[in-house]
């Protein structure tokens, strides 16, 4: 494998296709954005010493799941900046791994997908979540540049 990613040209996807995916991104990237932002900025008033301990317990759990979901949501917030990034490059639908090309049909129902099948299968199989493979990837690239 060369230094040189393929180009879009080999993915054999039309360019209005990318647009699309790219105006999809985009779309979901805001709505996400605006709301974290909204939770992120809305102040809800709580007693702050419930009496109950049941109910401490059920706010100390609910603020616990949102936390979570919040997590998630800037997970995906930067899965999608990425994918939008990937599309201007030119390097969108190429694997990361292996620089292989990613099906189409993939990348038309996960569209921040960074692996082709066979590397993702390789990566879930591997027992280390991936961590090992994303390290010696980053490795080859800084060493490329």
């Amino acid at each position: 494998m060369g230094k040189i990613l393929r180009k879009i040209e080999d993915i054999n996807m039309r360019p209005e296709k990318l647009r699309r995916i790219k105006k999809i991104l985009l779309h979901r990237l805001n709505d996400i954005q605006f709301k974290l932002g909204r939770t992120d900025f809305e102040e809800t008033v709580v007693d702050d010493n419930p009496s109950d301990v049941m109910e401490k317990a059920s706010r100390e759990f609910d603020q616990h799941v949102e936390l979570t979901m919040r997590g998630r949501e800037r997970i995906l917030i930067r899965e999608l900046q990425r994918a939008i990034m990937r599309i201007d490059r030119g390097i969108f639908g190429i694997c990361e791994f292996c620089e292989g090309r990613i099906s189409e049909r993939r990348l038309l129902a996960r569209p921040t997908s960074r692996l082709c099948i066979r590397c993702m299968e390789k990566e879930g199989n591997s027992g280390n979540g991936g961590k090992m493979r994303f390290e010696q990837t980053m490795y080859r690239r800084v060493q490329d540049a």
